[in-house]
């Protein structure tokens, strides 16, 4: 006969590493992204990344947002259950008809908002 587990003991079983949560999907950025005649807005939420961890890169008409969100734990405490995803957190766009030099970055509350200026001509 098969021994049941607790809900306790089923919530604490699954103590493996972050592979089992932290898919691509997972390290893939969420944002916002909006524009009006003169500019293009983009909303990226990177929570826990600090600002100085943070790259912003835009080259061959791509945007390339990348985070590196580490790991902070308090002396002598052992994992139980790991399901924040840490390491590299990144979102690229083909992003044409824009001044790369106008290239604004605020970061807020785990919010990092860019702003960069339409070159005549961009699409919409």
């Amino acid at each position: 006969m098969e021994k049941h587990k607790s809900a306790l003991e089923l919530l604490f079983s699954e103590v493996a590493g972050e592979a089992k949560y932290c898919s691509e999907k997972m390290r893939t950025l969420s944002v916002d992204v909006y524009h009006d005649e003169q500019r293009y807005v983009i909303y990226a939420e990177i929570p826990g990344v600090d600002c100085s961890d943070i790259d912003i890169d835009y080259e061959g008409g791509y945007l390339k947002i990348s985070g590196m969100k580490h790991r902070r734990v308090g002396e002598g405490l052992s994992p139980l259950r790991v399901e924040r995803c840490y390491g590299e957190h990144k979102r690229s766009f083909a992003v044409d008809g824009i001044d790369p030099t106008s290239i604004k970055a605020e970061y807020i509350d785990g919010v990092l908002i860019l702003e960069m200026k339409k070159v005549e001509g961009a699409r919409k």
